[in-house]
């Protein structure tokens, strides 16, 4: 439940700004959720471990600034397909990098409820 509490202390911080600060918050956010498999993976992951983190980081960036920018179900998307990744990180061992399992927990419930979030927002703007 703490994740559901960040992404809410997430969504309230970013509704008090001016402007999009909530579509462009969530994609940012998206953005560098991915990029701490690659933090994870660099350290002790074997090559082909940290080129498959990268890419994957690298392909949630785009959902989250095509997301932001022109489909904004994308960025709804890409926060639910970052809980699936959390997901493998959680439950397999074998060939993955490192992440503590406190941390996929967290971040798989995190990335639901921005999913669930975002839907709510996009529906009633």
């Amino acid at each position: 439940m703490r994740g559901a509490a960040l992404a809410v202390l997430s969504f309230g911080a970013l509704a008090l700004l001016p402007g999009r600060p909530v579509v462009v918050g969530f994609a940012v956010l998206l953005g560098l959720a991915a990029g701490v498999y690659v933090g994870f993976a660099l350290p002790s992951a074997s090559a082909g471990e940290q080129r498959l983190q990268w890419i994957v980081a690298i392909g949630f960036v785009a959902l989250a600034v095509i997301g932001a920018t022109s489909l904004p179900w994308l960025l709804v998307a890409g926060w639910l397909a970052h809980a699936a990744w959390d997901a493998r990180h959680h439950t397999t061992r074998d060939g993955i990098a490192p992440a503590p399992p406190w941390y996929a927990r967290l971040c798989l419930v995190y990335d639901v409820a921005a999913a669930m979030i975002l839907t709510g927002w996009y529906l009633l703007a």
